[in-house]
C-alpha cells in the first residue's frame, strides 16, 4: 500500500474524458464521495471482460494487478465490464478478489452487495407519457444487444407497456444496434427502409436516440409536435441536442455515493444490505413535443406579497429546492441558500441581486452539465412558487437569470471545446515527440516533461520483466513533479506501485491504465487526475507505442551489429569463393578432360564386355564392377568440379517453367537416386502437393539441391530413421521471418526433413559456408560444399531458404521458389542413349579427350573423323568441295559433316568459338556442338536457334548421344527455328560477327579469361 490513508479501486471497461457520457458521470459521483471520505481512489481502465476485439483481453489484464498489496476494496462497474460473461462467470470472478470487500454499481451478483438502478419505473413512465399525453400508438424502439441485461428490461417494458394499452407488438418497428450513436443510425435506417408507419422513437439510451435524431432530421422529420423522439440515461448531450431530449435520468451519482459508502461500510466490519435499488425518473423535455407551459403547475393566487411570502417560507422553500434538485456546493456554503438570499434582496428592492446569486452558483460547476439544467429547474420552481404574487418586472428578473445560466453553459461548453482543440493539438505535439525519440533514456525524459507541461505531478508508468506479468519494472516515476528513481529494479506486480514512488501524504484520485501494443500488455501507467488533462487513455497509447518502438530500435541496432558482422564473415567467405572459383575455372578444362574417358569408357567397356568370351563368368562381373567404380568415382569428381563452378557462376543459369512435382518424380525414379539412396535403417517418403507447382528453374540444379539436402539428410540418420521430401504452395501476405526474411509472394516450397539429433548451435550461423561441415570425409560425403550449392541454387532461382532445426529433433530444410504462371515445359524421361548414323567431326587439343569422344560415337554408330587443333580442322573443312541441297529457302551449301563437335578452349590462337564463326561463314546451316568444361551456359541460349548444342565436360556416354541426336533431329523441325525464313543472307559477316559477339558476351563471361599452362604460357 502507497499509504495508510484507505484506497478503493472502481474496476470500468472505458474512461469517457470528452463527450461527459455515461462514465464520466459516474466518475464524477465516485470522485465526490471519496473527497467526502477522504479516501484514495483508483479507476482501473481495461475493457469488457470477455471482449470480441482482439486488443480487448490484453487490456484487461490490468484487472488481474488489483490486490490487498495496492486497494482495501473494489467496485464493479458490473454493467460495462460483464461484457458476454454470465453471472455465474461474473461470481467466480469475484471469488478471485477475496478477501477484499466487493460492491457491484449497476448489476445485482448474487452473495455480492450491489446498488443498481431500477430501470423499470422510468421506462415505464416514458413509454406511457408517449402513448398518454401525446396519443403516440406506433412507437418504433430502437434496442440494444441481447447480452444486455439493461437492454433487454427495457425492451421488455416496452412491450408490457404496448400490451396494456391494447396495442399490438409489431417486430417490424423494432431494430438492434450496439448502443452506439453509429449504430442508432443504422437502426434508424433499417426501420426506414422497411417501410413502416411510426409516430414515435424511443431509443434504448441516449446514444441510439440521437444517431436516430440525425437521420430523421436529415429525411426533414425532426423530433416534436409530429413525431416523438425519446432517450434513456439522460446524458449530458441530451441537453443541448436541438430540441432537447426527453429522456430518463438514472440517478448515477447517487448510485456511485451508495457505492462508496457500502464498500466503506464494509471496509469497517459493519453489515450492508445485499441490493439497493434506486429508480430512475422522466424528464420531460421538448423531442417528445412537451413545451414548457405544458410542464408548468397551475398556481392558486395567494394574498401576501412575494418578499413577505419569501421571507416567512424561507425554509420550507429551502427544504423544497434540496429534495428536488442536486446544486452545487463551494465548500460548506449551501447553494440553495445563496440563491433564496439573492432573491429575498432582489424583493427587497436591491436590483441584479438575484441575477448575481445565479452567477455565483454557476461558477461552483465543474463537470457536470446536468447541474445547469438543476439550476434552471429551480429557477422554475421559485417563479411557480411566487407566481401567484407576479408583478411588473419580476418576469424579466425569471428570464434574466434562466439567460444568465444558459449563458455560463455556453460559456462553458466553449471552454471545453478549447480545451479539446487543446488537448488534441497537445497530444500531436506529444506523438511527434515520442515517435522521433528511439532511445530509452532519451524517451524516459521526455514522457516526463511532457507530463509535467500537461499538468501532471504524480505519474508511475512500469513495463512487465521479459513477458513474466508476475513482475514489474519501474521505467519512469514521477513524484511531485520530479523524476522519482525506485531503489528496486523490479517489484510484485500486484503492488502497484513501486516503493516509496508515491506521496503518502495527500488524498489522491489516480487512473490505472494497461499498457498495449499489438493486441498485448506491456505494461501498466498510473496517472494522478489532473483537471486540465483529460486523455490520460490516448497518452498511455502513445507511451505504449513510443517504447515499443525504442525497443525494436534498439534491437534492431543489436541485430544490424550482428548482421554486420555476418555480413563481413560473408564477405570473408565470398571473397574465399571468388578464389576458389577463379582456381577452379583455370584448372576445370585439364581436370574436365581427364575425366572425361573416366566417366565415358566405362560404359562402353562395361556394354562390350558383355559381348566377349569371358561374358557371365565371375572375372567378367568383377571387371565390370571395377569399371562401374571408377565411372561412379569419375562422377564425383566431376560433380565436385561443377559444384565449384556453379557456386562461382550466379546468375547465368537457363531458367524454365517446370512442374516441381514432376522433377522430383523423375529424380525419384532415376538411376542416379537410386544409385545414391539410403542406407539400412533410413526410409525415403515422398509427399507431393495435390496440383502442378509451377516454378521457373534449371532442372539439373533443383535436382541437385534436391540431391544434397536428401544425402545431407540421410547421413544425419547415423541409426536410422525418416527422411520425407514434401512440396506444397504457400501464399505469405507478410514478410516470414526464419533463417532470412522472405518476402510477400505464392511460392512453391520443397521441403526435405530427417529426424536426426539436429544440427549444432554453433554451425548455424555459418550452415551454408562452403567447406564448413563436421561429417567425415568419406567415398560419398564430407566436401562441405553440398549445402553451399544448396545455398547457390535456390539464389539463383530467386528464392529463398528457412532453416528449423532442434537438438534431438531433427531438421528441416525448406526451399522457396516463385510460383510462375507460364505452362511447364515436359520433362523428359530418363532413357537409354540414342544410337544413331551420320558423319561427325571432333575438333579438341586434348588427345585423350579426342580419343575418347571418338570411341564412344563409333560405339553408338556414327561415321567419326576428328582434329587435334581447330586449324587443321578448317584446312579439312575449306580444302574438300562443298555440295549443295535445297530446302525451303532455296539451295543451300552444306559441308561433308553432319555435326561438328567443337571443344571451346582450344590451345591455340582461335578458339572453339573462333572457328565455329569462321567454319558458319563456309556453311551457313553447318550443326555443330560446342563442349566446355568452364564456360558459361549463357552462350548456350545464344546458340540454340542457330542449330548449335552446348555439352558441358566432362559428358556422359547418354548426354553426348542425346546431344548429338537433338542437332541431328533438327532437320525434322520448322525451318523458321533454323531462321531459313530470313530475308538477310545467312552469310552476311555482320551476321556472323553478332553471333561470335553475343557468345561471347553476357553475365560475367569466362570466355575471354586466360589460365597460367604447365608449360608457364598463357592459354586462351
Amino acid at each position: 500500500m502507497p499509504n495508510q490513508r484507505k484506497t478503493i479501486a472502481v474496476l470500468i471497461d472505458h474512461i469517457d474524458q470528452l463527450s461527459h457520457g455515461y462514465e464520466s458521470q459516474l466518475r464524477w459521483g465516485f470522485m465526490r464521495a471519496c473527497s467526502d471520505l477522504d479516501i484514495n481512489l483508483l479507476i482501473v481502465a481495461g475493457r469488457a471482460l470477455r471482449a470480441p476485439e482482439p486488443w480487448g483481453a490484453p487490456r484487461n489484464g490490468v484487472y488481474e494487478l488489483l490486490h490487498a498489496n495496492c486497494v482495501n476494496g473494489l467496485i464493479l462497474m458490473s454493467n460495462g465490464i460483464i461484457g458476454g460473461c454470465t453471472i455465474e462467470e461474473l461470481q467466480e470472478i469475484c471469488r478471485g478478489y477475496s478477501p477484499l470487500p466487493l460492491c457491484s454499481a449497476g448489476l445485482a451478483i448474487p452473495g455480492v452487495p450491489s446498488v443498481v438502478i431500477d430501470n423499470r419505473p422510468g421506462m415505464d413512465a416514458l413509454i406511457e407519457h408517449l402513448i398518454v399525453e401525446h396519443d403516440r400508438h406506433q412507437i418504433a424502439f430502437l434496442g440494444g444487444p441481447k447480452e444486455n441485461p439493461d437492454a433487454q428490461l427495457r425492451l421488455a417494458v416496452y412491450r408490457d407497456v404496448l400490451a396494456r394499452h391494447g396495442i399490438s407488438f409489431d417486430p417490424a418497428l423494432v431494430a438492434i444496434g450496439a448502443l452506439t450513436r453509429n449504430e442508432g443510425r443504422k437502426a434508424m435506417e433499417d426501420i426506414l427502409a422497411r417501410g413502416v408507419t411510426f409516430d414515435a422513437v424511443v431509443g434504448v439510451n441516449d446514444a441510439m436516440a440521437m444517431g436516430a435524431a440525425e437521420v430523421l432530421a436529415h429525411r426533414g422529420r425532426a423530433g416534436g409536435q409530429e413525431l416523438s423522439l425519446v432517450g434513456f440515461d439522460d446524458l449530458a448531450l441530451a441537453r443541448l441536442v436541438n430540441p432537447p431530449l426527453t429522456t430518463v435520468r438514472q440517478p448515477l451519482d447517487e448510485m456511485a455515493s451508495l457505492a462508496v459508502r457500502l464498500l466503506v461500510d464494509q471496509m469497517c466490519g459493519r453489515e450492508v444490505p445485499p441490493l439497493t435499488s434506486l429508480s430512475a425518473r422522466l424528464t420531460m423535455r421538448e423531442s417528445c413535443g412537451c413545451t414548457p407551459s405544458q410542464r408548468r403547475p397551475s398556481q392558486k393566487p395567494r394574498l401576501r406579497s412575494a418578499a413577505v411570502t419569501l421571507k416567512n417560507e424561507q425554509e420550507r422553500l429551502l427544504d423544497l429546492i434540496q429534495t428536488k434538485a442536486r446544486l452545487p456546493h463551494d465548500g460548506g456554503l449551501d447553494a440553495a441558500r445563496v440563491l433564496l438570499d439573492g432573491l429575498q434582496a432582489e424583493l427587497d428592492g436591491s436590483p441584479h441581486r438575484f441575477v448575481q446569486a445565479v452567477e455565483r452558483v454557476a461558477g461552483w460547476i465543474e463537470q457536470s452539465e446536468e447541474q445547469y439544467e438543476e439550476l434552471q429547474k429551480v429557477i422554475s420552481l421559485l417563479r411557480n412558487e411566487l407566481y401567484a404574487f407576479s408583478r411588473p418586472g419580476l418576469e424579466d428578473v425569471w428570464d434574466e437569470a434562466r439567460r444568465t445560466v444558459a449563458f455560463a453553459n455556453t460559456r462553458r461548453q466553449a471552454q471545453r471545446l478549447m480545451e479539446v482543440d487543446l488537448t488534441y493539438r497537445h497530444l500531436l505535439t506529444t506523438s511527434e515527440h515520442f515517435s522521433s525519440t528511439l532511445d530509452l533514456s532519451d524517451l524516459k525524459r521526455c514522457v516526463a516533461d511532457e507530463l509535467r507541461e500537461m499538468g501532471v505531478q504524480n505519474a508511475v508508468i512500469c513495463l512487465y520483466v521479459e513477458e513474466d506479468k508476475s513482475l514489474l519494472s519501474p521505467f519512469l516515476c514521477l513524484k511531485r513533479g520530479q523524476v522519482y528513481e525506485p531503489r528496486v529494479e523490479a517489484y510484485e506486480a500486484t503492488e502497484l506501485f513501486p516503493p516509496g514512488a508515491w506521496p503518502a501524504d495527500a488524498r489522491h484520485t489516480s487512473f490505472v491504465l494497461p499498457l498495449t501494443v499489438d493486441a498485448r500488455q506491456i505494461g501498466v501507467a498510473v496517472f494522478e487526475f489532473t483537471a486540465g488533462l483529460r486523455v490520460h487513455d490516448m497518452l498511455c497509447e502513445q507511451i505504449a507505442g513510443a517504447i515499443h518502438t525504442a525497443r525494436l530500435h534498439r534491437q534492431i541496432v543489436q541485430k544490424t551489429t550482428l548482421h554486420e558482422r555476418a555480413l563481413q564473415e560473408r564477405r570473408a567467405a565470398a571473397e574465399r569463393m571468388k578464389s576458389l572459383s577463379v582456381l577452379a575455372g583455370g584448372v576445370a578444362h585439364d581436370l574436365n578432360n581427364a575425366l572425361g574417358p573416366l566417366l565415358t569408357l566405362p560404359t562402353i567397356m562395361s556394354r562390350e564386355l558383355s559381348d566377349t568370351v569371358l561374358s557371365g563368368s565371375p572375372d567378367a562381373e568383377q571387371l565390370r564392377a571395377d569399371l562401374m567404380t571408377i565411372h561412379s568415382a569419375a562422377l564425383r569428381a566431376s560433380q565436385t568440379i561443377k559444384d565449384l563452378l556453379t557456386l562461382g557462376r550466379q546468375g547465368r543459369t537457363q531458367l524454365y517453367p517446370v512442374d516441381l512435382n514432376q522433377v522430383i518424380s523423375s529424380w525419384q525414379s532415376s538411376p542416379s537416386a537410386n544409385g545414391s539412396g539410403p542406407r539400412d535403417g533410413v526410409v525415403v517418403k515422398l509427399d507431393l502437393h495435390g496440383q502442378p507447382l509451377v516454378v521457373k528453374a534449371s532442372e539439373a540444379h533443383v535436382v541437385r539441391a534436391l540431391a544434397n539436402l536428401v544425402q545431407n539428410a540421410v547421413e544425419a540418420l547415423e541409426e536410422g530413421g525418416v527422411v520425407r521430401i514434401e512440396t506444397g504452395l504457400e501464399n505469405l501476405s507478410e514478410p516470414h521471418v526464419g533463417y532470412e526474411v522472405i518476402a510477400p509472394g505464392q511460392y512453391a516450397v520443397l521441403r526435405v526433413c530427417d529426424t536426426g539429433m539436429g544440427i549444432a548451435r554453433d554451425l548455424g550461423g555459418r550452415l551454408f559456408e562452403p567447406f564448413v561441415t563436421t561429417k567425415r570425409i568419406s567415398g560419398s560425403s564430407g566436401s562441405g560444399l553440398g549445402l553451399a550449392v544448396v545455398h547457390g541454387v535456390v539464389k539463383e532461382h530467386n528464392g529463398f531458404i528457412d532453416v528449423r532445426s532442434e537438438d534431438g529433433q531433427g531438421t528441416t530444410f525448406s526451399l522457396y521458389f516463385p510460383v510462375s504462371t507460364e505452362a511447364p515445359r515436359r520433362v523428359a524421361p530418363v532413357s537409354t542413349p540414342p544410337r544413331g548414323t551420320g558423319r561427325v567431326l571432333v575438333v579438341d587439343d586434348d588427345p585423350v579427350q579426342l580419343t575418347t569422344t571418338r570411341r564412344v560415337l563409333c560405339h553408338l554408330g556414327y561415321s567419326v573423323t576428328t582434329a587435334l587443333s581447330g586449324q587443321k580442322a578448317y584446312q579439312l573443312l575449306s580444302s574438300v568441295q562443298p555440295s549443295e541441297s535445297t530446302g525451303s529457302a532455296g539451295p543451300m551449301v552444306v559441308s561433308q559433316f553432319d555435326v561438328i563437335i567443337i571443344d571451346v578452349m582450344l590451345n591455340e590462337a582461335v578458339d572453339g568459338i573462333d572457328l565455329l564463326a569462321q567454319i558458319l561463314e563456309l556453311f551457313p546451316d553447318q550443326r555443330a556442338l560446342l563442349t566446355s568444361g568452364q564456360a558459361p551456359e549463357a552462350a548456350a541460349r545464344g546458340a540454340e536457334p542457330r542449330g548449335i548444342g552446348w555439352l558441358a565436360k566432362p559428358f556422359t556416354v547418354h548426354a553426348l548421344a542425346k546431344a548429338v541426336q537433338e542437332l541431328l533431329d533438327l532437320d525434322m523441325l520448322d525451318s523458321n527455328m533454323l531462321g531459313s525464313n530470313t530475308e538477310e543472307p545467312r552469310t552476311d559477316p555482320a551476321v556472323q560477327h553478332s553471333f561470335t559477339a553475343m557468345l561471347r558476351t553476357g553475365p560475367g563471361s569466362l570466355l575471354r579469361s586466360t589460365a597460367v599452362g604447365s608449360d608457364g604460357g598463357k592459354r586462351r
